[in-house]
């Protein structure tokens, strides 16, 4: 049984080219023959940086420090994006030309840019505080949104007193879970949170 399989590991292995198929087959009881060595493979040597070239043909990617003239030819055999290099750059415009597109005339009825009310100096800030906690005649405000907090410099808790400012928002009255703001001549007045 042991000498079967051998021979047909022996066939088997001479048909995929390992070693010939005249090669002596060991004795199963006596171990005496070996089979021949094949011969060692011979693969030339390519540095580290030839291979990291190659590979980076063989997946598509090109050298992103090559000018432009050398793979042009390649990005248009392949169909891609940059297959307009072969064709060159788009020239500038003439001189005494700009290069932006004129400003519309405004179309009847509709209103010219000088009409248009002016963008506020600066952002609400009675919109961005949430109020907290009430105390007496004091009342703890937070401002949640981080963006603003972040651009504006504000801190994420504000503690105002009766009559205190903060920036532009002035605390003219307290309740007993609400609190009135004035900024910039309007009042608005901020409502606690119910618990859930």
């Amino acid at each position: 049984m042991i000498k079967s399989a051998l021979s047909a590991l022996t066939i088997f292995l001479a048909a995929q080219g390992v070693f010939a198929a005249d090669a002596v087959v060991p004795d199963a009881t006596t171990n005496s023959a070996t089979p021949p060595v094949p011969p060692p493979l011979v693969v030339p040597a390519t540095t580290r940086a030839e291979a990291e070239r190659e590979t980076l043909v063989k997946i598509g990617r090109h050298d992103p420090f090559a000018p432009f003239g050398s793979d042009s030819s390649k990005f248009a055999k392949k169909g891609n994006k940059f297959r307009d290099l072969q064709k060159g750059f788009v020239p500038p415009p003439p001189p005494g030309t700009s290069a932006f597109a004129p400003v519309p005339s405004p179309s009847e009825g509709s209103l010219a840019i000088s009409e248009l009310p002016l963008p506020p100096s600066r952002p609400s800030l009675t919109s961005k505080l949430k109020l907290s906690a009430v105390f007496d005649n004091r009342a703890i405000f937070t401002i949640p949104d981080l963006a603003a907090r972040r651009f504006n410099k504000w801190p994420k808790v504000v503690r105002l007193g009766l009559g205190d400012k903060f920036n532009s928002v002035k605390l003219v009255a307290v309740g007993v879970d609400s609190a009135t703001l004035e900024e910039d001549g309007l009042r608005s007045v901020k409502e606690l949170e119910p618990l859930k």
